[in-house]
């Protein structure tokens, strides 16, 4: 069997990509427009975990992918394809593949992208009589009015994306006038509308759906390897799915970080020292001396003295006189390798 598999590969540290026939649409201008393409180890682990079925070619989704795809005579055609830009990025290699008559994994086209809009997810789920959190969408500054209908605080985001891009702090609002300056940043800086939802707290999870129709049944429940700490449910017991996976009774919360103070305490938790700060898009707080906090801050347009005054309150709030800090103002936060980035990081 000849497998294809459909990829796009996150660009080097030089801004360079790993195939050189590239016509595409101009590269978005984020700092973390690429967050959701995957890197070169995740790509040879797929591609590893498929060659026990056949051979595998590669098929970077970039440029002139519909030929090369035409070309490889592949069986079966193994899409984790994101695309570059546009509402419908996530649907057009699925919609070359049925073009072309090649079998593929996943979902077809509709479904890529109205999963993908999260304006035509939430419409279709209100209509189906599935609860989702009351929202607008800001497709220019002549909406702004839909947001004083909202009930705050209220989360913005890009509507058409993923993996977290364009979430940062200042997204969480707590009125309507913030929440209009941060969705003009969002619309200038993604060129798309923006989803403002009422917030919603509590955990995250995600359920893969695998098979069709009346045929279709659920993975387990999954959540970002994030180093949360779990509670284990009592051994032997098993889910009454029939499922073999062990149970976790309780999630704890995340491992993380947390700043170490001169009198033996460990602060953790530092999240609520962006609450309602305005001007911030995204923060990490570092730690190299007992006596040293460094604040990386990426600033939005609103950044000004007053927001530097509001956070120094903040940590003097929280830590103490005992600790000094220092506001950087940086154009992005270094991420891991998986396109993320801790909130706090202390070499102490």
């Amino acid at each position: 069997m000849r497998i294809g598999l459909a990829y796009n590969q996150r660009p080097n540290p030089t801004g360079k990509f790993s195939h050189t026939r590239r016509r595409q649409p101009a590269a978005p201008t984020a700092t973390d427009a690429y967050v959701e393409w995957d890197d070169p180890e995740t790509i040879a682990a797929v591609e590893d975990a498929l060659r026990v079925f056949g051979d595998v070619i590669r098929l970077e989704a970039v440029g002139n992918f519909a030929s090369r795809l035409r070309a490889a005579r592949v069986d079966l055609l193994f899409n984790m394809a994101e695309g570059l830009a546009g509402p419908s990025r996530e649907a057009h290699v699925a919609a070359i593949a049925e073009f072309l008559g090649v079998p593929y994994t996943a979902s077809d086209p509709l479904t890529l992208a109205l999963a993908l809009h999260k304006g035509r997810t939430k419409e279709i789920l209100a209509f189906r009589g599935i609860p989702t959190a009351p929202f607008a969408l800001i497709e220019s500054p002549a909406d702004f009015a839909a947001l004083k209908r909202l009930a705050y605080p209220v989360f913005l985001k890009p509507v058409w994306e993923g993996s977290s891009k364009g979430v940062a702090i200042a997204n969480h609002v707590t009125t309507p006038a913030s929440a209009r300056r941060r969705a003009r940043e969002l619309l200038e800086a993604y060129t798309q509308p923006v989803l403002a939802e009422s917030f919603l707290t509590g955990d995250e999870f995600t359920v893969a759906v695998i098979g069709n129709g009346a045929e279709a049944t659920c993975l387990p429940l999954i959540r970002y390897r994030c180093g949360d700490f779990v509670r284990p449910a009592a051994a032997g017991q098993r889910c009454a799915c029939g499922r073999s996976f062990p149970l976790i009774e309780q999630v704890i919360g995340r491992r993380d970080d947390s700043i170490k103070l001169s009198d033996g305490r460990s602060i953790g938790r530092l999240d609520h020292l962006f609450k309602g700060v305005e001007g911030i898009l995204e923060a990490q707080i570092r730690q190299d001396r007992l006596d040293a906090l460094t604040m990386l801050v990426v600033p939005s347009a609103t950044f000004n003295d007053c927001t530097r005054e509001v956070l120094q309150s903040n940590v003097r709030h929280r830590m103490g006189d005992g600790i000094g800090l220092e506001i950087r103002l940086v154009d992005a936060i270094p991420r891991t390798g998986n396109g993320k980035f801790k909130g706090v990081v202390c070499n102490v």
